[in-house]
């Protein structure tokens, strides 16, 4: 642990923190003394004054000096950026695997989160919505079947297969 000193912001490892840099993840730590927490260098939270503020070269060095992990960024875990990609390749693959479309409701809930927030975060980690990905998967499928099928790709055809993967409106899948 290195003693805080009277002005930090000299420290080079403090513009890391001001930017919330993710690539110095794991190379050191800092903790607040205020708070009693230690975070990651690009923990979220709001930034500290640099009297407050601490560096680690640990998480043992950060627990040994009295201060506890942050609840927000999770310093001794995964990152919350890695924890939400796992979610959405999660949604992914039961929206791939699916038989059926499955509502936004059922996906929400076999990942554990609230329609709402698994929308925005299945969005800005893919950026689609759910059911453009799941239109655009089922699209995948079809289009290579057509010729298999000897349909042309028309309006009556695309509008047959549109109905029989479950695609409400044929104007979806012409691309």
């Amino acid at each position: 642990m290195k003693s805080p000193s009277a002005d930090i912001t000299q420290d080079p490892r403090w513009a890391i923190i001001v930017a919330r840099d993710k690539a110095a993840d794991g190379s050191f730590w800092y903790s607040v003394a205020t708070t009693g927490v230690f975070c990651r260098p690009s923990c979220p939270s709001r930034l500290a004054n640099p009297k407050n503020v601490r560096l680690h070269d640990s998480i043992g060095a950060a627990e040994a000096a009295g201060f506890r992990a942050c609840r927000r960024c999770n310093p001794g875990g995964i990152s919350i950026e890695a924890a939400n990609n796992a979610i959405v390749a999660k949604a992914c693959k039961l929206i791939d695997e699916a038989g059926e479309a499955l509502s936004l409701a059922q996906v929400a809930e076999s990942v554990e989160l609230s329609p709402h927030y698994f929308h925005r975060l299945f969005k800005k980690a893919t950026g689609l919505t759910p059911k453009a990905y799941a239109v655009a998967g089922r699209s995948a499928r079809l289009v290579p079947g057509w010729g298999r099928w000897g349909l042309p790709p028309d309006g009556g055809a695309s509008a047959l297969l549109a109905q029989a993967v479950g695609v409400s409106a044929a104007v979806c899948m012409a691309q």
